[in-house]
């Protein structure tokens, strides 16, 4: 079985049934969970060295973002689940995780 699931949450109606999903699964596995929600940035930007850094980001879509990983990791704990850390990312939201995308944790 799985042992670390990663779910995506955008706070849309489709993501809070996919979180159901998620949670559903972990506690099945037993598995530990890492909640990630992405900030979309211009296409290609993310490949170039230098041409933003992190701390540009600390803005108002930061913001959101940190709140929607806060609720996420509550309606995960909330499930019984406590094994979960949340993460932002920036990028592009679809393709394969992890790709082109630098990332920061959100507190817990």
């Amino acid at each position: 079985m799985y042992r670390t699931l990663l779910l995506a949450f955008d706070g849309s109606p489709e993501g809070r049934a996919a979180l159901r999903q998620g949670v559903d699964l972990a506690r099945l596995c037993q598995a530990r969970v890492h909640l990630l929600s992405v900030l979309k940035i211009a296409a290609g930007a993310e490949y170039g060295e230098g041409l933003f850094s992190l701390d540009d980001f600390e803005g108002e879509n930061v913001r959101h973002l940190r709140e929607l990983v806060a609720e996420g990791l509550a309606l995960i704990r909330a499930e019984g689940i406590e094994t979960v850390a949340g993460h932002i990312a920036f990028g592009q939201p679809a393709g394969s995780p992890g790709r082109g995308r630098k990332s920061r944790s959100a507190p817990a």
